[in-house]
């Protein structure tokens, strides 16, 4: 099954149209401000080798060599800023490197992102030659701006959410604001280093992560088995027992992650189509939730509920309760101790369900090969269902012989 990603496709969209009005990714300003809403969020910021798109500049002559260094350049022409990839081919299109300055806009950038873990959002004003801002922030509401005017950086500018700034003559403010502005005369990345120099922040907590060492784990360590593992006051889901150690952490620390095991059982059991997620929206949004419900051939139904599922808080199974009238039975209150896929299928058992023929999936953690060559196969409990999948290897993982299967032009990845 293929995925699109549209905040990529945004960025590429915005990005050709910008080229095409003529913005140079150069510094504008950069700004600490506070939060604000109506931001496209995380869209990333790409260095384009490629010489000046704008039909009124200078292009280098085919055949003439440039070199592969990124030292990106602005230069002016009749009053048009033309961008260039390097000094070498800004000279090759027979501009005078007087007329040209760095444009260290995508490094400031880059160095923001890296400062605040990337929790940051682009915003634009205007048209697109006018204000372009990117703005970076922490969970104490210190906001930092990097505007672009004009095709040329100008100010780089701090103000905090509450905590205090050292003033120019040395005194403290609450929500203090400090602002540089950029000269665009290569000193501009080295001037923003200065200036965030010692700013400290309060980052969102992430989960520590690393690599096992291939060659001393075991191949039994890194077959997939979920983990939920205590990190402080949080909790930091883990692919394999391997993954927990190369992190860092206790295995004692951590008990199975059965959530997804649980919704694909859900999905086998009742059909994909026959289940359907939600995610109410609570006031506090600790208390955030997710939903599954399904539902048999006579509609007799069950509802999945797992607590957390937001970007800092994992999914962990909570209680699995039937919802027909006629056929009641005592919830489950999942204990997180390795025992709830277990509960989950004797839970479904004693529902005497009428289940449709439903086609198998995947299981979690099994790979296969990756070649469309699509298959379709005969339900062994129901001839009129045919389930169709992008190779045999796969209909196989699944628990199809190859002699019910046969070719055939569809299939799912």
């Amino acid at each position: 099954m293929k995925t699109t990603n549209a905040a990529l496709l945004s960025f590429a969209a915005i990005h050709s149209c910008a080229q095409a009005k003529n913005i140079r990714g150069v510094p504008d300003k950069l700004v600490l401000t506070e939060n604000s809403d109506g931001f496209v969020d995380n869209l990333p910021i790409n260095k384009d080798f490629s010489v000046s798109t704008n039909d009124e500049c200078p292009i280098v002559p085919d055949g003439v060599p440039i070199g592969y260094d990124w030292n990106p350049q602005v230069c002016s022409v009749d009053d048009v800023s033309c961008d260039y990839p390097n000094t070498s081919s800004a000279t090759a299109a027979g501009l005078d490197i007087n007329d040209c300055t760095c444009d260290e806009y995508a490094d400031i950038e880059a160095l923001l992102r890296e400062k605040f873990n990337d929790n940051c959002t682009l915003l634009l004003e205007g048209n697109f030659d006018e204000i372009w801002t990117v703005e970076c922030k922490d969970e104490a509401d210190t906001t930092v701006t990097l505007v672009k005017q004009d095709g040329l950086v100008r100010t780089l500018k701090i103000e905090t959410g509450g905590s205090e700034m050292p003033s120019d003559d040395g005194t403290y403010l609450g929500s203090a604001l400090s602002e540089i502005k950029f000269q665009n005369q290569c000193t501009d990345l080295s001037d923003a280093i200065d200036f965030l120099d010692g700013l400290e922040l309060v980052m969102p907590f992430t989960c520590p992560f690393e690599f096992p060492d291939w060659q001393s784990v075991s191949p039994g360590d890194l077959e997939y088995d979920p983990q939920l593992c205590s990190v402080g006051d949080n909790l930091c889901p883990y692919d394999s027992p391997a993954y927990v150690t190369a992190a860092g952490i206790d295995v004692n620390d951590c008990t199975c992650d059965e959530y997804a095991a649980i919704v694909e059982l859900l999905h086998n059991t009742f059909g994909f189509d026959n289940c359907h997620q939600t995610s109410p929206r609570p006031a506090n949004p600790e208390d955030a939730q997710i939903w599954h419900i399904c539902y048999d051939d006579e509609m007799t139904g069950v509802k999945f509920v797992a607590k957390g599922g937001t970007l800092n808080s994992p999914p962990i199974p909570s209680t699995l309760e039937s919802t027909s009238e006629l056929k009641e039975s005592k919830p489950i209150v999942f204990d997180n101790l390795c025992s709830d896929l277990t509960d989950t299928e004797d839970y479904l058992n004693g529902l005497d369900l009428v289940l449709p023929s439903v086609c198998p999936v995947l299981p979690l953690g099994v790979n296969f090969p990756m070649i469309h060559a699509p298959v379709q196969c005969v339900h062994p409990n129901d001839s009129s269902v045919v389930c169709e999948y992008s190779n045999q290897s796969m209909a196989s993982a699944v628990g199809f012989n190859p002699s019910v299967c046969e070719p055939s032009s569809g299939g799912d990845w």
